[in-house]
């Protein structure tokens, strides 16, 4: 199957009736939501976020932090 350019989904898109783009729409969101679920776990497992975490429980410890 030969690759698909940018600008054809692009044209495509742009082409949609407005239901179909509500759809795709939603589905591009869900999608993005999912990929970045995945990455926070990646790097959360891969300790990547440590030092951000260590930082968070300092701030509060040290009285940094007011309630939301």
């Amino acid at each position: 199957m030969p690759a698909i350019k940018l600008a054809q989904i692009e044209d495509a898109v742009v082409n949609l009736a407005p239901d179909d783009y509500r759809r795709f729409y939603d589905w591009l969101v869900e999608l993005d939501h999912k990929k970045w679920d995945r990455q926070i776990e990646e790097d959360a497992a891969a300790g990547r976020l440590d030092s951000l975490a260590d930082e968070a429980l300092r701030d509060l410890r040290e009285g940094r932090c007011r309630k939301m």
